[in-house]
C-alpha cells in the first residue's frame, strides 16, 4: 500500500470470524532469525447445533452450544504498534484471570490508515481501554495438538458482518454541509437520498449542519454549540459501547425518535464520535422499524454510502433481535430456576472459563415457554 495515500483502506482478513467469541489463552513473542513473530494461542468457539433465544428481564440472550477448538495465529516479521491495559506487559497478561473480558476476543481488522500504515487490530470484550495492534509481513493459522473442549453458555453478542474490503470514501464538501454521509430511506414508493445522514463529531465544523434535527449519541459536545446547550429540535442521548452500550429498549426508543421525524418529512443527522458504531446501530434500527428490513439488509443500506459502518457485536445482536421481533418472532422466557441463579451473577458478560464451569452452563430449556417480561431490569440484563 503506498504510504502517500490519505485514504483509509480495509483489507479482507480471513480469520476475523474465527477470532469472534474466541478465548485468548496467551500472547507471546518468538524470535525467528533476525525478525520476531507475534503468536496468539486461542480457542475458537464453533457451534454444533442451532442456538436458542431467550428473554431475561426484558433483555434478549442466546444459548449457544459447541466446542472450543485450540488454534494458533502467527504473525511473521511482526512489530507492535499499540499495547494498552493488560496487554502493555505480556507477563502481566499471562497472570490475568481466566474470566477476564480481555481474554474474550471479538474479531480482528486488517487495515491501512495514513497515520499507522498497514496494521492488524485484534478486539476484545473488555469495557476498559485494553487493546493491541501490530504490523506484520504475513500471517498464518496453525493447529494445536490438544483436544477440543465442549461448552454451553448464554451470550448477548453476535458476529457483525465484516467491513467490506476497499478504500473508504471521503467527501469533504458533503461533510461541510451535512456533517455526514446520506443514507437512502424509502417511504412508500419513494426513495429519499438526503433526509437521513450518519456521521461523527470528528466530521463536524463550527457551523451547524443543514438538517432539521441532530441526534448526538456520544459524550462529546457538538462544536457549533456556543454554551453547550443543544438546539430545541435536537436530541442529546449519550450511549456507551460494547457491554456498556444500548439495551434493546434504549435502541428502540432512539430509532423511533428518528423514524417519527423522517416520516414527518424532516431531515436528521445521527452521529456518535466517529460515525462507525452507535450512529450506525441507530440508523440500522430506524430502517428496520420504518421499512421492515432485516438487520443484514439495513446494514447493507447504510454501507452503500458509509462502508465503514460497523455496529459492535453487542449492538449487532440487538439489531438481529429487533428485526426478528418486527417480523413477529417471539423468544422463550428463560427457565425460572436458572434465571434466579443468573440474577445472582452481577457480571452478565463474564466469559465461560475454558473448562466451562460457571453459571452460564444451563440445563435443557422449556420449549413451551413464551415471550414475557415479568420483572423490571435484572442484574444479568445490565
Amino acid at each position: 500500500m503506498p504510504k502517500t495515500s490519505q485514504r483509509i483502506r480495509i483489507f479482507d482478513f480471513p480469520f476475523a470470524s474465527l477470532l469472534f467469541d474466541a478465548y485468548l489463552e496467551s500472547v507471546r513473542e518468538e524470535q525467528s532469525g533476525a525478525a520476531m513473530d507475534i503468536v496468539l494461542d486461542f480457542y475458537a468457539f464453533e457451534t454444533n447445533e442451532p442456538s436458542r433465544h431467550y428473554v431475561i428481564g426484558s433483555q434478549p440472550y442466546e444459548q449457544v452450544n459447541g466446542l472450543y477448538r485450540p488454534c494458533r495465529l502467527r504473525f511473521t516479521q511482526a512489530q507492535w504498534i499499540t499495547r494498552t491495559g493488560v496487554f502493555a506487559d505480556l507477563a502481566t497478561f499471562a497472570e490475568t484471570p481466566a474470566d477476564h473480558e480481555a481474554r474474550r476476543l471479538m474479531g480482528a481488522l486488517h487495515a491501512y490508515t495514513p497515520t499507522d500504515g498497514e496494521f492488524f487490530y485484534v478486539s476484545n470484550a473488555s469495557p476498559e481501554f485494553m487493546l493491541f495492534s501490530l504490523r506484520a509481513a504475513s500471517y498464518r493459522l496453525e493447529e494445536r495438538d490438544e483436544p477440543s473442549i465442549p461448552a454451553q453458555y448464554l451470550r448477548r453478542w453476535a458476529f457483525t458482518p465484516p467491513t467490506p474490503a476497499g478504500l473508504l470514501p471521503h467527501r469533504p464538501a458533503l461533510y461541510r454541509r451535512f456533517a455526514g454521509d446520506p443514507v437512502t430511506i424509502r417511504l412508500g414508493k419513494r426513495a429519499y437520498r438526503r433526509r437521513l445522514f450518519i456521521g461523527g463529531v470528528v466530521m463536524q465544523g463550527p457551523e451547524r449542519p443543514v438538517v432539521d434535527h441532530v441526534l448526538n449519541l456520544c459524550s462529546e459536545p457538538n462544536p457549533w454549540l456556543t454554551q453547550g446547550t443543544p438546539y430545541p429540535s435536537d436530541r442529546f442521548a449519550c450511549k456507551g459501547e460494547m457491554a456498556l452500550g444500548m439495551r434493546l429498549d434504549d435502541l428502540r426508543e432512539e430509532a423511533e425518535w428518528v423514524v417519527e421525524r423522517l416520516r414527518a418529512g424532516r431531515s436528521i443527522l445521527v452521529h456518535c464520535y466517529a460515525g462507525i458504531n452507535r450512529s450506525a446501530t441507530v440508523c440500522c434500527a430506524a430502517l428496520i422499524l420504518m421499512e421492515g428490513l432485516t438487520a443484514e439488509q439495513a446494514l447493507a443500506r447504510v454501507r452503500e454510502s458509509r462502508p465503514g459502518a460497523q455496529p459492535d457485536p453487542y449492538h449487532w445482536f440487538l439489531l438481529l433481535r429487533l428485526a426478528e421481533q418486527q417480523h413477529g418472532e417471539q423468544f422463550a422466557l428463560f427457565p425460572s430456576a436458572m434465571e434466579s441463579l443468573a440474577r445472582e451473577d452481577t457480571h452478565a458478560d463474564t466469559i465461560p472459563t475454558i473448562a466451562a464451569q460457571n453459571a452460564h452452563q444451563i440445563p435443557a430449556a422449556d420449549d413451551g415457554a413464551t415471550l414475557a417480561d415479568p420483572e423490571p431490569d435484572s442484574a444479568l440484563a445490565g
